[in-house]
């Protein structure tokens, strides 16, 4: 194409020269006219002649070596020698960034070779090549003795000669031994099309003023060329930095990649300040905390200040566009959103106007769900904002290099933070399973230390609920609490935590003044990244002693499938000597959350052993002194027998020993078939009993006689029984289960009774829920039962405090297996008074009679 367009131009001038010679004129006009186009021949063909040197001269260059350097050096020397410059400047630019890649100077002018392998890089905002050739311009001409016209309009509107000359003249010192007169300046740029970006530039100084014509001629001519020679090396290396850069962050850590990926970014777009942000949760809303920043431009003063607004709420801030995916991706054709004309105002963040820019350039980070782990939704890790500088644009060629490689540096970040993830989950795990899960133990103090090692904190903290759904503390890393005064942050004074560890009736937490108890009560994590402001509603009259005041406090609930039994309390995130965040994150609530559950099924099987365990000691104490009993009444009665004759005298022993082994023995039937029915409770089914027609009336007579020896001799006490009951009619149920049942009732009314009080037994018919019932009460005077217990009282193990303190031997359960039976069999059972009396009522539906009745 070259040879083309340039045979095209000679092949004119032939033509030029044959319409000379037809000609009728005459005289020395025609002769001149003739010498002139002969002449501009001769210019023409020397040009084509070095534009096809040019043309073998970079095959060759392109051959030797593929790096644009070396490519524009050998240019520069081509045309310095060929067009007899003192030098010429090849350059490109790169992003933000003008580079002189290839300078060629004559001997007089040149520095030394060192020097020069140090090629000069400008901004493109202090760069008045860049300045110029924003404009239309084709070129920019500079000379000492005369200037021209086609620069004038953009010489007086934008600069000085003065200035001209002193900016361009530094730059070209730079390369030179500044000795002789800067007698001319040409600037020619090299454009991707003829309205498009300046893509790179050639400068020429100090060359032959009558050849002016002739290059421009010459680069004319080679714009397409050169075009094209600029694109396809450039975009190469372009290509091969961007490869270099992305791997290069492949083998960086979080920390470290944020900054490289920061620098990259610098080199690209005209960055003032950036920042990386990345999401946590405050009580009602999502935040995102600063991560980090870089800044090449702005003073150490301003970037402290800066870094000092650390959190912001996301709804307050231009952050919150990229918290809701969907609404991301409708809102929004690329990965990023560029902001223009942004200040304090419209972006929502402080200390804007310190920055020196107005354009925002933000790129969220996601983590894309994945079908086959059944994660619910795209999760936002992360954002960077860059703030570009006011005198400068990001060109869309900027957006989409950066675009593609954000494509790759949302994978790296998130392969980091998953990893991290990762690497923490692996040392929580770690960290459990060094516990002895059989260890009977309530002291839940090392699952705490395992917490805080695995999240970094100063101390971790479990509060369990107490029947009151009130919050105390069970363990904590802490050895000391403080009650702290939130206006001036002094210390107010100190708690002695052994009288509140491990007491339900001494809480910590029990309103939503409390952010710990709102967290419990809301069933939800939350996050307090400075306790004790003014705009946090929370006590702080029970802090665990830190080091310093409590700056960050994480709260994440312990749960049993539906049901909040508590909450782990974590506090003061430990940092970096120089690390920005000073909070927890996102990514610690998930960690915590994880500990939370790892946590619950500790103390479930810790709780249920030390329970079995109870459950045993007290089985073995309960069946200790009827075995006693027994083995002293056989005495007896073996002594009598091998008297011979039974004196009438011994008769009425003999008796009394007899009833002892029948109600002893009684007893302990009843407190197997209770171990039984708990070691069998998901075994036994509704099909396993057998139905018949009983007198419950009679069951419950006999159960009276088989306790009067137990509530003297074990129990110590006078008791006595009153049965109010007329008439009852027989019932189909099953006659051992309901000997069980009446057993169980009656025991716990004898055993938490006071001395000399009747346990009383009624029975009558009613309608309930607009069904008919039979209803048997069981009436007993003592300490009762509180409110909250109504229902606590019919779980496994359970045992109220005032039974435990009236009573301190005691299985807990006698009352669950109570309500299983009944409820196996179409009854219930329910606490119908509290005290004076306690009343415990069983319902049985009347279709339940026997048909004789």
């Amino acid at each position: 194409m070259l040879k083309i367009l340039t045979t095209n131009n000679y092949q004119k001038l032939l033509n030029q020269i044959a319409n000379l010679k037809n000609s009728n004129d005459q005289g020395l006009n025609s002769i001149d006219k003739l010498s002139t186009t002969i002449s501009e021949l001769e210019v023409i063909s020397s040009e084509y002649h070095l534009i096809k040197l040019f043309y073998e001269t970079v095959k060759k260059l392109e051959k030797q070596n593929s790096d644009f350097s070396v490519l524009s050096l050998g240019i520069a020397k081509f045309f310095r020698n060929k067009l007899d410059c003192q030098g010429i400047i090849v350059g490109y630019k790169k992003d933000d960034i003008l580079t002189d890649s290839g300078v060629s100077l004559s001997k007089e002018l040149g520095k030394t070779k060192q020097y020069l392998k140090k090629f000069l890089e400008i901004h493109e905002d202090e760069s008045f090549v860049n300045s110029f050739f924003k404009s239309d311009e084709d070129h920019f001409l500079w000379s000492s003795d005369e200037f021209n016209v086609i620069n004038e309009k953009f010489w007086s509107d934008n600069y000085s000669q003065v200035i001209i000359a002193d900016n361009l003249k530094r730059r070209i010192e730079d390369y030179i031994n500044y000795t002789n007169e800067i007698k001319n300046i040409l600037i020619i740029p090299i454009r991707e099309g003829k309205e498009e970006d300046m893509i790179g530039y050639v400068i020429l100084f100090n060359f032959p003023f009558d050849k002016l014509k002739s290059i421009y001629r010459i680069f004319n001519t080679l714009s397409s060329f050169l075009n094209l020679l600029y694109k396809i090396n450039l975009r190469f290396k372009q290509s091969y930095v961007d490869y270099e850069f992305l791997s290069n962050l492949s083998s960086k850590y979080f920390e470290s990649s944020l900054q490289v990926i920061f620098e990259q970014m610098a080199r690209i777009i005209p960055i003032s300040y950036a920042s990386f942000w990345i999401p946590t949760i405050e009580e009602n809303d999502d935040c995102f905390v600063l991560k980090s920043t870089y800044s090449s431009l702005l003073d150490k003063e301003k970037v402290e200040r800066l870094k000092s607004s650390n959190l912001y709420k996301s709804k307050a801030t231009v952050l919150r566009e990229i918290c809701d995916f969907d609404n991301f991706m409708t809102n929004y054709d690329e990965n990023y959103i560029y902001l223009e004309n942004q200040d304090e105002t419209s972006s929502g963040f402080t200390y804007f106007d310190d920055i020196g820019s107005n354009s925002l350039l933000i790129y969220p980070i996601y983590k894309y769900f994945n079908e086959d782990r059944h994660e619910e939704k795209v999760s936002t890790l992360g954002a960077f904002i860059f703030y570009i500088r006011k005198t400068s644009q990001v060109s869309l060629h900027q957006k989409n290099r950066i675009s593609k490689l954000f494509e790759k540096i949302s994978f790296n970040i998130e392969h980091n933070l998953y990893d991290m993830r990762y690497h923490q989950i692996e040392t929580l795990v770690k960290e459990f399973s060094e516990l002895d899960s059989f260890k009977i133990t309530d002291d839940f103090d090392i699952i705490c230390d395992k917490i805080r090692k695995t999240i970094r904190s100063e101390h971790v903290s479990i509060f369990f609920a107490n029947p009151r759904n009130e919050l105390y503390l069970g363990a904590s890393t802490s050895e000391r609490f403080r009650n702290v005064d939130r206006v001036t942050k002094q210390i107010v004074s100190y708690h002695n935590v052994a009288e509140f560890k491990n007491n339900p009736n001494k809480p910590i937490y029990i309103n939503d003044d409390s952010l710990t108890y709102r967290s419990y009560k809301a069933n939800n994590a939350v996050v307090c990244h400075e306790v004790h402001s003014q705009s946090v509603v929370s006590n702080t009259t029970f802090c665990e002693a830190t080091t310093s005041h409590h700056e960050s406090l994480m709260i994440i609930p312990l749960r049993i499938e539906n049901d909040v039994i508590g909450v782990l309390r974590i506090v003061n995130k430990i940092h970096g000597k120089d690390s920005i965040l000073h909070t927890f994150t996102a990514n610690d609530v998930y960690i915590g959350t994880l500990s939370a559950k790892l946590a619950v099924s500790y103390i479930i099987k810790s709780q249920y052993l030390l329970k079995q365990k109870l459950f045993i000691d007290s089985l073995a104490h309960e069946n200790r002194t009827p075995i006693q009993i027994i083995e002293l009444a056989i005495f007896n009665i073996q002594c009598i027998m091998d008297s011979g004759q039974i004196p009438q005298r011994l008769q009425a022993d003999l008796n009394t020993n007899f009833k002892n082994v029948v109600s002893y023995t009684s007893l302990l039937s009843n407190n197997f078939k209770n171990l039984n029915s708990i070691i069998n409770f998901e075994k036994d089914s509704k099909n396993s009993y057998s139905y018949e027609c009983i007198d419950l009336k009679s069951k419950i007579e006999d159960v009276i006689e088989l306790m009067r020896p137990i509530v003297n001799q074990r129990e110590n006490k006078q008791i006595s029984f009153k049965l109010v009951i007329n008439k009852m009619p027989t019932f189909y149920l099953d006659e051992d289960k309901m000997t069980q049942v009446i057993y169980n009732i009656i025991s716990n009314a004898i055993r938490y009774s006071y001395n000399s009080t009747t346990v009383e037994v009624y029975y009558k018919e009613l309608k309930k829920g607009g069904l008919e019932f039979s209803e048997i009460k069981f009436e007993n005077y003592g300490h009762g039962i509180e409110e909250f217990e109504r229902d606590l009282v019919f779980r496994d193990y359970y045992r109220s405090e005032n039974a435990k303190k009236e009573v301190p031997e005691g299985t807990g359960i006698g009352l669950p297996v109570t309500k299983k039976i009944l409820s196996d069999m179409g009854c219930s059972i329910e606490i119908s008074k509290l005290n004076n009396p306690t009343i415990f009522s069983i319902f049985i539906p009347l279709t339940k009679k026997c048909k004789n009745d």
